[in-house]
């Protein structure tokens, strides 16, 4: 299934928008952020921790929805919006 990830600007220092959009296919949520870091090689210690979870400096967000750092088997359909963001904190 195709779906649009949508990476913000922070985590992909030559986007000239706040979003860089990019289509990725795949089963799972994992497939899509695997086919995205293939494209943006710099992502891959920005997505995955070392073992290939979601570390907690980053927000996935599935159609609006937060994903879980286990979540990354979700099944994607055609048309989902997948949203990767860092976390910032300070106030």
């Amino acid at each position: 299934m195709t779906a649009k990830v949508k990476i913000h600007r922070y985590l992909i220092h030559e986007s000239a928008g706040l979003w860089e959009n990019v289509d990725a296919s795949g089963k799972t949520l994992a497939d899509c952020l695997k086919q995205t870091v293939a494209k943006f090689p710099k992502l891959k210690n920005e997505i995955f921790d070392a073992s290939g979870k979601l570390p907690g400096h980053i927000l996935v967000l599935l159609n609006s929805e937060e994903v879980q750092p286990d979540g990354l088997g979700r099944k994607v359909k055609e048309g989902d919006i997948i949203e990767v963001l860092p976390i910032i904190g300070g106030g």
